[in-house]
């Protein structure tokens, strides 16, 4: 997994998080770590995306 560099202002994330989360797919794993930010309350922009073999995310 690819580890961030904080002293970037943008982050982007290419991941298969479905076996790493116990989900059926990425679609789930979308759907789960939506729901961990919301549930966070972070604000800003944070874009979701997914496909059959990862899990797209952009800050």
């Amino acid at each position: 997994m690819f580890i961030l560099d904080f002293s970037l202002k943008e982050y982007n994330l290419f991941e298969d998080l479905a076996e790493v989360l116990g989900l059926e797919g990425n679609y789930d794993a979308m759907k789960f770590v939506r729901n961990q930010v919301k549930e966070a309350g972070i604000k800003g922009r944070v874009c979701f995306d997914s496909e059959n073999d990862c899990l797209l995310l952009f800050v």
